[in-house]
Formats: C-alpha cells, structure tokens, sequence
C-alpha cells in the first residue's frame, strides 16, 4: 500500500517582540535573532530539522515589533490550535504569540504586506537640568524601549517637518549607506509627531521603507526639534538627497514595528500606538522616569 503524502499547508503567525535580547530578525551564525528562535522551536514541535520561515520585516538589532508576521509552510495535519498552544509554551518569554491562521498556498509575509506602521519612541522630560543632561534618564525596567534625549525638544516644530515626508518621492538622503538598492523612492502615506507627557513619539505609515530610513527621519526630527534646524532646513536637505547632510542615525532601541497592513486593511496609524504609549506613561510617575529637578534649563 502506498503512502499518502501529507497536504502541504501554508501558515502565518503573528508575534509582538522586545529586541533587546536579540541581533535582529534575520538568522545569524552564533547570534541569537527572533527568526532563529521561532524557527528552532517550530521544528522541535513538528520534529523537523529546519522549518524555513519568512518575516515581514527584517528588523535590525534592539528593534521591538507589536506585530511582526511570520509566514511557514508544515506538512503535518496538526490542528492550528493545538500548534498555537505548543508555541504559546515554548517560545521564549521576549516572543508572544498572537495569532496564527492557515492562508492560501502562495501567500507570503513580506511580499503580500501591503503597507507598515512604525513608531520611534524618545524619553524627553522637560526642564531637565544641566547635572542630569548625562545621566540615565529613564527607569532601567523600561530603558531598553525608548531612546532618550536630555534637552527638550519641540514636537509641534517637529511635526511640522514630518509632514514634508508624506507623498512618493525619492528618499536617497535618508538611505543608509549600506543600502545598495538603486531605487530610493517610496510612498509615505502618514506621518506625525507628538507629546505624550515625557515622550516624544514620531510615528510613520508607508508602503515600504529603506534601510535605516525611519531612524535617519528620527535622528533629523531631533535637530528640528531642539532647536539646531528650522524646518525650512531640515525640507532643504532631504530634497538635497544628500545623506551627509541629514541627522545621524537614531538608537535601534527607540524603533517600534506596531502594525503590518494586508489586504483591504486601511492604512492608517493603528490602536497599538496609543496602547503603548499609554503603557508607558504608567512610568512617568517614577522619580527614576521623568523627575525635572536640578538647576533648571539653561
């Protein structure tokens, strides 16, 4: 009697990160990355050698995702539930496991996304004094979700310039020298910038986006914000295109991937920032947070 082959079955899996612990999502030799863990305990669980997985985002080292999707083809007829379950155990506590759903047989997590959110999250309290510019400004049991910046920074002025980033146009002058690709133009569908007591949050919704590119748009809403550019400067250089001239590259740690877009989903700034935002206001009440004490600004 011959044996029947199982049906090849195609999955996608969505999972929330903190990036601390990790070099990224992109298996690496010898370093711990998100795509090597899920990867492994996939195959522990379907008793495989090696389960090929594809990410959404290929987030760099320190990044934290809210929604990355992970696309995986099995070919056991193990119900959806009980491998969620199996996951839900044994990923490792700075993976979670938020959804998981069969799709069709050519869907792909990267290719089919249709649009992403991301969020750049900076610890800014204001009238930070002169002996506490250098000091660890933020809780250590939050340290590793936000960036910080000591002296304060304007967010209406900085929202301002984040508008001229809305629209398809040519973003050479925010690409990182490692990106080699020759076409540097993308579409910017939202962009804003805002207070949320001690944070600054600037956030972005595109349809695909260069590397390093929203941490270069962080590292020069900074200038704008503090006070070293006028907006007119910072619309100057990016149509320059010359990425000397713009901000240096914001810390990976501040960098939050809050939504991937499939389908007819709108692309829009989604929920999750507001959650998170939130979530980490709770810790604004730390003196170890957001005390301005000192000498004053100066």
């Amino acid at each position: 009697m011959v044996k029947q082959k199982n049906t090849i079955r195609n999955l996608e899996m969505r999972i929330a990160y903190n990036g601390a612990r990790f070099h990224g999502w992109q298996i690496q030799p010898k370093v711990r990355t998100v795509q090597g863990e899920v990867a492994a305990v996939l195959a522990r669980i379907l008793k495989r050698d090696h389960i090929k997985t594809g990410g959404s985002s290929r987030t760099d080292a320190g990044v934290h995702a809210h929604d990355q999707r992970v696309s995986f083809e099995i070919d056991i007829p193990i119900p959806v539930a009980g491998l969620r379950h199996a996951l839900e155990r044994l990923l490792p506590s700075d993976i979670q496991i938020l959804d998981l759903q069969e799709r069709p047989a050519d869907f792909q997590a990267r290719y089919h996304a249709k649009g992403k959110h991301y969020g750049y999250c900076i610890l800014n309290p204001l009238g930070i004094g002169r002996l506490r510019a250098f000091q660890n400004l933020a809780s250590p049991f939050v340290a590793d979700l936000v960036a910080s910046h000591a002296h304060a920074l304007d967010a209406d002025k900085m929202d301002r310039a984040a508008q001229a980033l809305v629209g398809t146009r040519c973003f050479k002058a925010l690409q990182s020298s490692k990106d080699h690709r020759t076409h540097s133009e993308t579409t910017l569908y939202q962009t804003r910038v805002r207070r949320h007591g001690a944070l600054v949050c600037f956030e972005v919704v595109g349809k695909h986006f260069l590397y390093l590119m929203v941490r270069n748009i962080a590292g020069s809403l900074i200038l704008v914000g503090n006070g070293e550019w006028s907006v007119d400067q910072f619309v100057t250089y990016l149509d320059n295109g010359d990425r000397r001239l713009m901000g240096d590259t914001a810390p990976a740690q501040g960098l939050h991937l809050f939504r991937v877009f499939y389908g007819d989903e709108p692309l829009t700034f989604c929920a999750e920032s507001d959650r998170f935002l939130n979530f980490l206001g709770g810790w604004q009440q730390s003196d170890a947070w957001s005390r301005g004490d000192g000498d004053g600004e100066n």
